[in-house]
């Protein structure tokens, strides 16, 4: 992302909130003999009212920092049998 590019910003935020918006797999990792790095489940995002991925931008720092801001904000479930 360049200096000059003022949408970059958005662009890599659209990237992000593509790959949040996909299941994310959980597996064990550890040091226990059981931590095999078998898949346990995947994060989902949460259904309901705030069930989005949400992109928030706070702009430029200050006038002398040209450095612009972002957030991602979502919520996820994942639900264990056992």
């Amino acid at each position: 992302m360049s200096r000059e590019d003022a949408y970059g910003i958005m662009r890599l935020g659209g990237k992000f909130e593509q790959a949040m918006t996909e299941r994310i797999p959980v597996h064990k990792h550890g040091s226990d003999p059981v931590d095999d790095g078998s898949l346990i489940g995947c994060l989902t995002i949460r259904k309901g009212r705030a069930e989005s991925v949400k992109l928030i931008h706070f702009g430029q720092i200050s006038r002398e920092d040209r450095i612009r801001q972002a957030m991602m904000d979502s919520r996820y479930e994942m639900y264990l049998e056992g």
